[in-house]
């Protein structure tokens, strides 16, 4: 207790210094409370909405179910009991499924879902998809009834009443369909959810896929999702090998992936706030200990052991880390609890928050009582580790020494004996660097580390975005495309061009225009003997399709379409593997066409591409042109022209020209943006969250710079006192103070910079493969992230650094030039 005593009236000696320590840990202990419960609230929105609504915590299949999702994987109701199930530790309800890819249409327009048969009373005690609801009602037992998401009732243009047909392929190859009234609504928050998945009863779904008494899934709700990977074990030791049993995690991918990816932000995140803190309480300890050598060789003198004060140094480190996490945790848990009552508007990102499975424009953040505790630990172990040097630096003082003051101090300024000229005013600079070296070093490595994981992180979201960029319009979009106004809304194949043949030639001769291409696009099935999926079909004329995008690039297996032949159909490798078919093989393309009536046609699949994004390699195929105008019977009119600018980097130039060119009333000019809008909307939050994090980092460092300053100059009044005794201005005091914090930030600046320019260029070339971390449901996502340096994240924080130097070093300048000479050099 004694020796607890102490510590906190050493920790209090010097209250400026160890206020500001401790504003440097609750400063970072705040900005990691903030961080850490967006990213949690985000990924406990996303993992609820998800398997309350749709998925549940775990799913019961027949082996091999979740790789090859076919309807010949199903497994008999009784081979599950699901009132047995319930008596599981942990799980409170289970419900079977009978489902697969289906074709939805109206007399106009069609898409392709995922159609669900449910129990409509079991379901609801799994999942909370009734209380979604917006309009009309939830299913009932009698059948007949279909409820859809508002997104898809409005892609068709139906509501409570209208009738939906209903295509599919079922059980054996047979071919399934049946017309279904709406019954309801649901909304769930996400336009692009509530588009996906369409449910009817149990009955209805067997009847319509020749199932008899089939399954597809047993849906398995826990008391808390955290809870899957053990209920997981214990179902897959209690079901057997023919089952297979699946968590959240395994049937959502995209969600676990962004939990991990917010896992990875939020741990680098840490580590450069930590890194920082530790730094500015070294420096804050280190001065505290070497101020009290005296002290410390009295005490040693008297018997008092070494490890005794390597323990008081490291209470006191101890002391000032708690009173910065108490500090921290309470004004950050503050504002998280009046952000989560309030919630955060993120309407204004829509879009893309469309890509991020579960998510609505209302986020609540949320801090765990897990997160307070793992912060509390990065904080001990950071100020504990932090005194580790100083104090063993003061355990092996030998008593003679530490009392005459010499713990490797250069000894006495003769400043003082110095000309106070201008010329000399960097070599003293300097030379008053060097005279700690350890806290120098300490504070420009503090720097440069927080520098260089700005400049690295800065990288990888500027190379992240551009290749989003680059493999949106190079595999899908172009710069531009020319369509129906009313088409990028409805997807209806009769709102085509008119004249677009001579639209296409005029749009080619202009002179900003680098190449044009015809495009037919129309939603659609694609089906095997294994199974059908939906899909965007787009039919492309190849010759001058490869002037305009690189999907053909991407082919994996086999070879892209050739305009000579017709009949053929590239698919991407994961959409090919869920219809188990390979470069060779058949499938049949079904599509409604100009007059709202169900066409097929069998193609060759004669190239496999892989894009590594999920999005592109699972929802689309290409066939060639006259293919699908004839599918569709078009005759020779497109759906849009494509085109790509002369100079890509600054399409405008081109969209400009070509919006002037076009005259027809019923067709608009669209720029990538407008295509895009998730991508230009994800852009605007990563630069959002990169400043986000220069602002925490900056500030961070910004108050460990102002401690070291400070204490540099108070430690050195005398100094200054016989400086200005000997006639020395107060301006010239201001300048030397001012030169020196330069200098410091200016090293520590050029050394970041250029480590963290290092890593970007190195991984650059490499690429950094994000398998484990990729928000692959953005589009033009892929596996492998090549960062890229810009000037943005390189020149501006570089400079940055410096100025925060001046600024922080300004108070202490002035008060050592305003010093009474006599007052300074008796100061102890």
């Amino acid at each position: 207790m004694l020796w607890l005593k102490l510590a906190w009236r050493n920790t209090w000696r010097h209250p400026r210094r160890s206020g500001l320590t401790v504003a440097v840990i609750a400063f970072g202990v705040t900005a990691l409370v903030l961080a850490w419960s967006l990213f949690d609230g985000s990924n406990n929105q996303s993992i609820s909405t998800m398997t309350g609504t749709f998925t549940g915590h775990v799913q019961i299949h027949r082996a091999g179910y979740t790789d090859d999702p076919s309807l010949d994987l199903s497994f008999a109701a009784a081979e599950v009991d699901s009132v047995a199930l319930s008596r599981v530790p942990g799980v409170l309800a289970a419900a079977p499924r009978l489902q697969a890819p289906v074709m939805v249409s109206t007399e106009a327009l069609s898409r392709g879902v995922l159609l669900v048969g449910v129990d409509p009373a079991q379901e609801r005690r799994v999942t909370s998809l009734h209380e979604k609801v917006s309009t009309g009602r939830w299913l009932d037992d009698k059948g007949g009834g279909i409820v859809v998401g508002s997104s898809l009732a409005k892609a068709l243009n139906v509501s409570v009443g209208s009738e939906i047909a209903v295509l599919t392929q079922g059980l054996q190859g047979s071919i399934g369909a049946n017309r279904f009234t709406v019954a309801g609504v649901y909304d769930t928050g996400n336009e692009m959810i509530d588009g996906l998945q369409a449910f009817i009863s149990l009955g209805d779904a067997r009847a319509l896929l020749s199932a008899g008494d089939e399954l597809s899934t047993m849906v398995v709700k826990l008391d808390h999702y955290d809870r899957s990977d053990p209920a997981v074990r214990e179902l897959a030791r209690w079901l057997g090998p023919k089952l297979e049993v699946k968590g959240w995690r395994d049937l959502l991918p995209d969600v676990a992936q962004k939990v991990a990816f917010h896992e990875w932000v939020a741990t680098i995140v840490m580590f450069v706030l930590f890194g920082i803190v530790m730094v500015g309480v070294t420096n804050s300890v280190l001065m505290a200990a070497l101020e009290r050598m005296r002290e410390f060789g009295t005490a040693m003198a008297l018997g008092t052991r070494p490890a005794y004060l390597f323990l008081l140094i490291v209470l006191e480190a101890a002391l000032l880390g708690v009173l910065g996490f108490v500090i921290g945790i309470a004004i950050g848990g503050g504002l998280v609890a009046h952000l989560s009552s309030q919630g955060i508007d993120l309407a204004s990102h829509s879009n893309a928050l469309q890509q991020m499975p579960g998510l609505s424009t209302t986020l609540h953040p949320h801090l765990s009582a897990y997160r307070a505790l793992m912060i509390g630990a990065g904080v001990a172990l950071v100020t504990v580790g932090a005194a580790v040097y100083p104090a063993w630096k003061i355990a092996r003082l030998s008593p003679l020494a530490a009392m005459r003051g010499l713990a490797g101090a250069s000894g006495r300024s003769r400043a003082g004996r110095e000309r106070a000229a201008g010329a000399l005013l960097p070599m003293l600079a300097l030379r008053n660097i060097g005279r700690h070296p350890v806290r120098s070093a300490l504070t420009g490595f503090g720097i440069a580390f927080a520098l260089a994981a700005f400049v690295f992180l800065g990288g990888f979201v500027t190379g992240y975005y551009r290749q989003i960029v680059e493999n949106s319009t190079g595999f899908i979009t172009g710069d531009g495309q020319v369509q129906h106004r009313d088409y990028k809304a409805r997807l209806d194949a009769s709102l085509s061009l008119d004249d677009g043949p001579a639209l296409l030639a005029r749009i080619r001769d202009l002179a900003s225009v680098r190449a044009a291409s015809p495009r037919v696009q129309s939603p659609g099935l694609v089906a095997s003997p294994k199974g059908s999926e939906p899909v965007q079909l787009i039919g492309v004329a190849p010759d001058t399709e490869r002037d305009v995008t690189f999907l053909y690039k991407s082919i994996h297996a086999g070879r892209y379409l050739d305009s000579a032949r017709d009949g053929e159909v590239v698919l991407g490798r994961k959409l090919a593997d869920r219809l188990r078919v390979a470069v060779g093989d058949k499938v049949v393309v079904m599509a409604q066409d100009v007059k709202g009536e169900l066409s097929s046609e069998a193609f060759v699949v004669v190239g496999l591409f892989d894009t590594g994004s999920h999005s592109f390699d699972e929802t689309m195929a290409q066939v060639s042109l006259p293919a699908l105008q004839r599918v569709l019977g078009l005759a020779d009119r497109y759906s849009s022209i494509t085109f790509r600018a002369r100079d890509t980097d600054e399409p405008e130039a081109a969209l400009q020209a070509v919006r002037a060119l076009v005259e027809q009333p019923n067709a608009t000019v669209y720029s990538w943006r407008d295509l895009l809008p998730e991508v230009v909307q994800m852009n605007g939050m990563f630069k959002g969250s990169l400043l986000l994090v220069m602002l925490i980092v900056f500030s961070t460092i910004s108050i460990v710079i102002a401690n070291t300053v400070l204490m540099s100059v108070l430690e050195r009044t005398r100094e200054f006192g016989t400086l200005l005794a000997l006639g020395t201005p107060g301006p010239f005091i201001v300048r030397l103070v001012l030169l020196e914090a330069l200098m410091l930030g200016g090293i520590g600046a050029l050394i970041g910079t250029g480590f963290g320019s290092l890593m970007v260029w190195v991984h650059s070339i490499t690429g950094m493969s994000m398998k484990a971390h990729s928000m692959t449901a953005i589009p033009g996502t892929t596996d492998v992230v090549y960062p890229q340096l810009s000037f943005a994240v390189t020149v501006p924080p570089g400079v940055l650094i410096p100025v925060l130097m001046l600024l922080v070093a300004a108070y202490p300048a002035w008060r050592a030039s305003r010093l009474e000479p006599v007052q300074a050099m008796r100061a102890v």
